[in-house]
């Protein structure tokens, strides 16, 4: 009777472990579960990234020298007052915009047409603006120097220096213009970088 009594303490006793240990093992797992499921959520952030606006898109461009004939009787001064190097004018990177895309008190105050859009733009001289575009070479940062004649809209002048070709990889069959351009701000195409957003 006695051996009987400890065969069933001993098959209780065991049964009683082995539900402790089970249940031990069980919420561990769920724990760590848990755990990777937290490190997993905190490493992939599904927050929507925004995007950066370009001033100005779907512009198109072309390439000037600092010569009489495609700017005015004093062509190494720009429209701000800049002085052009005619020698190495690509590296200075300077782009004249079209005059709806410049804003200007100055140059509004000289219109008779009150009621124009001309000089009321989103750019001012000398602000430095970021060119994204399908042609590589025209890529990157520029500042505004010039503006072009008034009977241009939404586009956009690269000052070269005379017989520079790189902008269009010295390529004959150039057509001579650029489409497709879009115009950033420098400081948000900086901001953007420094959060890794696309533009």
């Amino acid at each position: 009777m006695r051996t009987r009594i400890l065969k069933i303490l001993t098959i209780f006793i065991s049964v009683v472990m082995i539900s402790t240990v089970s249940f031990y093992i069980a919420s561990r797992v769920i724990a760590v579960t848990s755990t990777v499921g937290h490190l997993v959520a905190t490493e992939i952030d599904t927050t929507p990234v925004p995007v950066i606006e370009p001033i100005y898109d779907s512009v198109w461009g072309t390439i000037y020298h600092a010569e009489v004939r495609q700017c005015d009787d004093t062509p190494t001064i720009t429209g701000d007052g800049s002085r052009i190097n005619p020698r190495n004018a690509s590296e200075h990177r300077w782009i004249a915009i079209s005059q709806e895309m410049l804003n200007c008190t100055y140059r509004q105050s000289l219109l008779k047409d009150t009621t124009s859009v001309l000089f009321r733009g989103r750019i001012e001289y000398g602000d430095t603006v970021w060119v994204s575009s399908p042609h590589p070479e025209i890529n990157g940062f520029w500042v505004v120097r010039d503006t072009k004649n008034k009977r241009y809209r939404k586009s956009i002048d690269f000052l070269q220096t005379k017989g520079d070709g790189t902008l269009y990889n010295n390529n004959p069959m150039w057509c001579g213009k650029f489409d497709d351009i879009r115009i950033y701000r420098a400081a948000d195409v900086e901001k953007a970088r420094s959060r890794k957003v696309m533009t």
